[in-house]
């Protein structure tokens, strides 16, 4: 029985890219679909997940004939090793077009790609635009379930420092009363504590950075927060006016003013600030994860016919 098999990046921290690919596998076993995922033996993840993780070093890996390979943006190693096979269709799943170069998009005649996808329209352009081709799918990225808005604390700010570390003591050095401010990092935190700190925390500071949607700020919108910072280039899919205070990379006196206005609006809770919060769960329910599985069923189920198979040959069974 052939297989959709995922190959899962080297991860040593939390990673959302890791986890978009795990909730794939995650919503296609769920509707039936054997679905697996592929570890370097190095891997490391830091959420539970109901997918099945086959290690690479747990022996040599037989993949039935007809499966479907799905490659991360970056990877060629393993695109390669496959790539004279006639009998398994090899697809790149791409999250980030900045790091698409590194991998087997820069060739694809040569590692004999059938198909790549995207997690967000921002990258599906600059695929088409880059390497010329016709159509790339979309399937974004989901928000959990589990972000949600609690009872707010105010003047308390949540933020991602990994893309720009040092960013932070600068903002606060333009803002004088920004030391009367919870400043809360959800940097390295599990999936359950960084829902808990959006759902209390009134803003958020988007440090996003070359990013090919860029999750956190939505996670942030469907835990109720404000949103001031940066689009970080795959924030402009989502990003808007009335959803939140956004900047292009390098405005810093800007999002200094926004993050210092999104505080005081939450303080005072006026209608401006009402409206931006609802405008911003709207924008996160567009990637709701009842949403995110159906446009996942639709893409392979298009796939799947494409390829001239079934949907049932690729049905869940007790092997591999």
């Amino acid at each position: 029985m052939a297989v959709i098999a995922y190959f899962l990046p080297v991860c040593n921290t939390p990673s959302g890219g890791v986890k978009v690919i795990l909730q794939h596998v995650e919503l296609l076993r769920a509707n039936g679909i054997n679905a697996v995922a592929f570890a370097p033996p190095n891997f490391k993840y830091f959420l539970e997940t109901s997918a099945p993780i086959i290690f690479m070093n747990e022996g040599s890996i037989k993949v039935p004939p007809k499966s479907f390979l799905v490659f991360p943006e970056v990877e060629r190693t393993a695109v390669e090793s496959v790539s004279a096979s006639d009998d398994i269709y090899r697809i790149v799943f791409c999250q980030n077009h900045y790091e698409m170069s590194r991998g087997a998009l820069s060739d694809a005649k040569r590692f004999r790609l059938h198909d790549v996808f995207a997690c967000s329209d921002v990258i599906a352009e600059a695929i088409c635009n880059t390497f010329k081709v016709r159509n790339v799918p979309v399937v974004p990225a989901p928000v959990s379930k589990i972000f949600k808005p609690l009872e707010k604390n105010l003047r308390t700010i949540a933020f991602m420092p990994r893309k720009m570390p040092d960013l932070v003591e600068r903002l606060k050095n333009l803002i004088p009363e920004s030391s009367q401010w919870s400043w809360i990092s959800i940097d390295g935190q599990c999936e359950e504590d960084v829902a808990h700190i959006l759902g209390y925390a009134s803003v958020f500071l988007s440090l996003s950075h070359r990013e090919g949607l860029g999750l956190p700020p939505l996670e942030a919108m469907a835990a109720g927060c404000i949103i001031a910072g940066f689009h970080g280039g795959g924030g402009r899919s989502y990003a808007t006016a009335e959803n939140g205070f956004w900047h292009d990379e390098g405005d810093i006196i800007g999002v200094a003013k926004s993050l210092r206005r999104s505080v005081n609006l939450s303080d005072e809770k006026i209608a401006p600030f009402l409206q931006m919060i609802d405008e911003g769960r709207r924008t996160a329910d567009n990637f709701s994860m009842d949403k995110i599985e159906k446009d996942l069923l639709m893409y392979w189920r298009s796939r799947i016919r494409i390829a001239g198979r079934q949907e049932a040959d690729y049905q869940i069974h007790s092997g591999f």
